[in-house]
């Protein structure tokens, strides 16, 4: 359970990151490609 919560802390980083550089994401498309999350 700990791994899952790390994989979605990591994944709602990974999100804030993008709209603080991208701003609003609504009507845009995003590819990611290769991330992975390891520790």
């Amino acid at each position: 359970m700990l791994r899952q919560s790390a994989n979605k802390r990591q994944r709602e980083l990974m999100v804030k990151k993008i709209k603080y550089h991208l701003g609003d994401l609504k009507g845009k498309t995003i590819a990611i490609l290769g991330l992975a999350f390891k520790q």
